[in-house]
């Protein structure tokens, strides 16, 4: 009874860790749609943020995730004024964005992405200013980075550790998806 208890214990542990990771893919999926859709229905360029600002943040590097756009001035014209659309999400407890496996260009697996500076401004608060790495959407709702990949995996950190290490029952714990051009996954 004991040795089932046991093994029974160590797959549900598992199992909540894959679900961390399936859960995060499904809601960032969503969020990847949300940028599109407001780039197109705001004829604007269109941010997928994935804060990279400080490593000594816990709750928000390589787990905030959060949507970003130009403005557009009244006389019509594209701003250079980021605004944030949402407070975006942040990734479950021990699950983070992967550096090592996001790639601009999946199919050659090279090249970083590039990074955008949030500056505080009447529609981004103090505690989302920093740097991301970012997707683009233009105004037509096609990705201007087409087949970079987005990866998120389960690791740990500990205080003065930069990036998550994989640990050991979580190895093959990773998901994720590319980005097609026409902003598809």
């Amino acid at each position: 009874m004991s040795i089932l208890l046991t093994v029974g214990a160590v797959g549900i542990g598992g199992i909540t860790s894959g679900k961390s990771v399936a859960s995060a893919v499904a809601s960032t999926e969503a969020l990847f749609e949300e940028a599109r859709s407001i780039a197109v229905s705001k004829g604007t360029d269109a941010f997928v943020m994935v804060c990279v600002d400080d490593p000594s943040n816990s709750s928000t590097y390589l787990r905030r995730i959060v949507i970003g756009y130009y403005e557009i001035n009244p006389d019509g014209t594209k701003s250079q004024t980021l605004a944030l659309s949402s407070k975006g999400l942040t990734l479950p407890d021990q699950t983070y964005f992967s550096q090592s496996y996001s790639f601009k260009d999946q199919k050659a697996a090279s090249g970083t992405l590039e990074q955008m500076n949030l500056t505080v401004s009447d529609t981004v608060k103090q505690s989302y200013a920093g740097n991301y790495m970012v997707y683009q959407f233009n105004s037509e709702g096609i990705c201007m980075t087409p087949g970079a990949s987005f990866v998120i995996g389960t690791g740990a950190r500990g205080l003065t550790d930069k990036n998550p290490r994989v640990t050991g029952g979580a190895k093959r714990d990773f998901g994720g998806f590319v980005i097609w051009r026409n902003g598809s996954k």
